[in-house]
């Protein structure tokens, strides 16, 4: 009726708001699960409708919260991290690709403070998790960088960091990379002649009451049968941005 009489500014979504405006208490719209809105008349639909008033809307709530479930969920099994490789740096940006698009529009309503800012994040990460059951990327490197075991479990409890024993297996998987990595290792022959590197991590123990106290470090040997190799040579070729 609306268009048949020239009406055209208003969608379904903004028209159905002005008409219960224009009408008052004796329009109703009655909705329902998977089907269009249904627009009557109190006064006409009570004829053929048995009308009954509702002190709450938990139901509505309740299936509100089902449909917000089901849609968190769904796009939450998308976005699995690929276990193959992990980000040991990981900024805001890659932290949020993990966290469901529903999720994210959910935390930013709760609150300005959790609008794609790295305490939703962090939520939205743990989130992820326990519906993949799997570990997302940022829980890696928190657990990367928070080194110590005692912590880090405690943060596993919570599900916010991934388990010591992940962080383990993280730095196992780094070092053999590095291993395979031969930028830093073998013979070369650049400008300044032949050049040999030898590179490899060791570790000291250091004394202390309870023992546990250690030290991981890195010793390189690199020698050069040319003229003394310039510090922009070396730099370009240990793939370094500055030379300590």
């Amino acid at each position: 009726m609306y268009v048949s009489h020239g009406g055209n500014e208003c969608s379904r979504r903004s028209l159905v708001p002005k008409l219960c405006d224009y009408f008052g208490s004796d329009f109703l719209v009655l909705s329902g699960n998977g089907v269009a809105n249904l627009l009557v008349f109190r006064s006409k639909a009570s004829t053929t409708l048995r009308l009954v008033e509702r002190d709450d809307d938990d139901d509505d709530v309740e299936a509100s919260l089902e449909t917000i479930r089901r849609r968190i969920v769904s796009e939450t099994k998308q976005l699995i991290p690929h276990k193959n490789t992990y980000h040991a740096g990981i900024d805001l940006d890659l932290a949020l690709e993990f966290v469901s698009p529903t999720l994210l529009g959910l935390l930013a309503k709760l609150s300005k403070n959790l609008n794609h800012t790295a305490r939703a994040a962090l939520i939205g990460n743990i989130v992820s998790s326990v519906i993949n059951n799997c570990y997302t990327d940022l829980q890696v490197s928190l657990g990367v960088v928070i080194g110590k075991k005692a912590l880090i479990q405690d943060l596993y409890h919570f599900g916010v960091s991934c388990s010591y024993e992940e962080v383990l297996r993280f730095e196992d998987s780094a070092a053999a990379a590095a291993v395979r990595d031969t930028k830093l290792m073998g013979i070369s022959a650049e400008d300044d002649g032949l050049i040999q590197v030898v590179s490899d991590n060791f570790d000291a123990n250091i004394s202390s009451q309870n023992g546990l106290v250690s030290t991981h470090a890195l010793a390189m040997l690199l020698t050069s049968s040319g003229d003394k190799m310039r510090p922009d040579k070396l730099k370009h070729f240990l793939g370094l941005k500055q030379l300590i």
